[in-house]
């Protein structure tokens, strides 16, 4: 079987390790014991480096492969990915300046075009796999497929709204309403309230966090401080 995503090598890999989906998630710091599993069915599609180093690492994989690893499937470390895009931006900067007052340079970069087009075509005609490995690729790549992941997200939670308001209007009403008011009059703390990772939080440390929301409601006219 051909493997096409990190969750169903993390899985492949974990399997052969002999290490329990539960198990491993409880080796990572605030996640819940379901992270693991919601990684491997592609639930979860969008696994930060440090995390998924960290599983590797726990399941027997040495440092050497799991640069290699990641790198395959576009989990880029953050610091290489600042560097590379500081890198980047330069490198346009200098293009563009020497685009405008440097009429050679223009000229050889569209021969130059002109000739990467050429090899491009040749070789897509002739079968061969042109694939570009280089990091702007694939940090360009993980950008996609996370803009297509929450727009998937954001029709999905559209979707449930629109299923809350048809099946209880009550409850839809004071839930949109409240986080319609929320979002324009205190932003800032909606962005750190959706920023917490909610299911590493218990079902026991979620009922006391409402009832601490509530107790501040109830003393404060329903206005947080960020």
């Amino acid at each position: 079987m051909m493997i096409k995503s990190f969750g169903e090598e993390l899985k492949r890999l974990r399997t052969r390790a002999k290490i329990g989906s539960r198990e491993l998630s409880r080796m990572i710091p605030n996640k819940g014991e379901a992270y693991v599993s919601q990684i491997e069915s592609g639930r979860i599609k969008n696994v930060d480096y440090n995390t998924a180093f960290m599983l590797l690492k726990n399941i027997g994989v040495t440092e050497v492969n799991i640069e290699k690893m990641l790198k395959h499937y576009g989990i880029i470390d953050p610091f290489v990915e600042k560097e590379l895009l500081n890198r980047q931006i330069e490198q346009m900067e200098l293009h563009e300046h020497r685009m405008k007052n440097d009429n050679d340079y223009a000229d050889r970069y569209l021969a130059n075009q002109i000739e990467e087009a050429k090899i491009h075509e040749e070789l897509t005609e002739n079968g061969d796999d042109f694939t570009d490995n280089k990091l702007v690729n694939q940090i360009e790549e993980q950008y996609q497929l996370k803009k297509e992941s929450l727009e998937d997200r954001n029709k999905q939670i559209f979707e449930f709204f629109n299923s809350l308001i048809k099946h209880n209007v009550d409850k839809a009403n004071e839930v949109i309403n409240n986080m319609f008011d929320l979002i324009n009059t205190d932003f800032n703390f909606f962005l750190k309230l959706m920023e917490i990772d909610y299911q590493s939080i218990s079902k026991e440390e979620k009922e006391r966090l409402v009832q601490l929301i509530r107790a501040r409601e109830d003393g404060k006219d329903g206005r947080f401080s960020s």
